[in-house]
């Protein structure tokens, strides 16, 4: 019999505007399968409630504006798990590890961090900015690790990190899984593309494309820079005014933006976990060139399957080869989409959690509360 498994989050999964939808919705497709679920999704305001149709899965909406509905939140997920028979509660993202203290003992529970927020922080500093909302020492986000029974990791460099200071019977890896597309190959490469939501790590990094690589590729190439994506609100008025550069917006259908791409580029300059758009367009068989940060957790594809560039003169020139060169373009998509085949499949990713949601494990800790 399918057990029964709860979630939490508060991001709107079903609207696919950024690597964490993907991710999440993902994974929820998958749980859907494997277990009778549901997904109590917490919301700031009563606007944000929608009508919700997703197969097999039960949506709950919780509005979670002030410390007064949190702790009605508590109270709420604690009688939803010790009244109805949930074997598991899936956490998403450290900032709802406080919903710990609401689960009964009975409980298995898993965090899903998706990436780790002080590795993260250190690369935010590291080019002069500080976000100190999100400031979270490595040593209490370990400490809060522990507290659960198992910890999500989406990147092995971040799951391997981890094993020094967590069992391993607790942590867990499960990166990303995608399928892999055939789009059509064009004999002529024009379209160089870049998707981002407008999170501060993407906005950096195509700043930082368009003052470092792309001035100078534009009075060498004839190629156009199509950007898509909630990012485009964030691009400077003096870039988007160029001739060679088009802000497309948010599309909702991610299929066709990677057909209309030639070649994909993320600069990616700050952050941690791993870098979902890059699974993606290596999934579409597309010509990527990232950073050595960007190739974080896809570290067994770096020039084989990908192109890596950390500064802009070898960005540009990388950029330029792989435009002119259709026998190279034509290797690294079939390199891509083998190296995805490999390593990123559904069975592969999600391999520990078809494990852990098939034991018969019965979880005898005391829960201990977070605050």
């Amino acid at each position: 019999m399918k057990p029964k498994v709860l979630m939490i989050t508060d991001v709107k999964f079903w609207l696919n505007a950024a690597g964490s939808f993907s991710r999440i919705s993902t994974l929820v497709s998958y749980l859907s399968h494997q277990s009778y679920l549901t997904v109590v999704v917490l919301i700031k305001s009563e606007q944000e409630h929608t009508t919700v149709s997703l197969p097999n899965i039960n949506v709950i909406f919780l509005l979670n504006a002030n410390d007064h509905d949190k702790k009605s939140n508590l109270a709420a997920v604690h009688n939803l798990l010790s009244f109805d028979n949930y074997k598991y509660c899936i956490i998403e993202y450290i900032n709802h590890a406080y919903f710990l203290s609401s689960i009964p003992d009975h409980v298995l529970t898993m965090l899903d961090v998706h990436d780790i927020i002080s590795d993260r922080n250190a690369t935010f500093k590291e080019l002069g900015y500080s976000f100190n909302k999100d400031e979270l020492v490595r040593t209490t986000e370990y400490k809060i690790y522990s507290y659960f029974d198992y910890v999500i990791f989406i990147s092995k460099k971040d799951y391997d990190k981890s094993l020094a200071l967590l069992p391993s019977e607790k942590a867990v890896l499960a990166p990303h899984p995608v399928s892999v597309v055939n789009n059509q190959f064009r004999e002529r490469a024009k379209v160089v593309g870049f998707i981002a939501s407008d999170y501060f790590p993407n906005v950096d990094s195509i700043v930082w494309f368009l003052e470092n690589v792309w001035c100078d590729i534009q009075e060498s190439s004839d190629l156009v820079l199509h950007i898509y994506g909630l990012v485009c609100r964030r691009i400077p008025q003096r870039f988007a005014e160029l001739d060679n550069v088009l802000l497309k917006g948010f599309i909702p259908d991610c299929n066709k933006i990677y057909n209309d791409i030639d070649i994909i580029i993320n600069p990616v300059r700050a952050g941690a976990g791993i870098k979902i758009k890059n699974i993606e367009a290596l999934a579409n068989g597309l010509p990527l060139i990232t950073t050595a940060h960007g190739s974080s957790g896809l570290e067994g594809g770096m020039h084989d399957a990908f192109v890596v560039a950390d500064n802009p003169r070898v960005f540009k020139d990388k950029l330029i080869e792989i435009s002119r060169d259709n026998r190279l373009r034509k290797r690294l998509a079939t390199n891509a989409k083998s190296f995805i085949k490999r390593n990123f499949s559904e069975e592969v990713c999600f391999s520990k959690i078809t494990d852990i949601l098939a034991t018969d494990s019965i979880n005898n800790e005391p829960k201990q509360p977070i605050t």
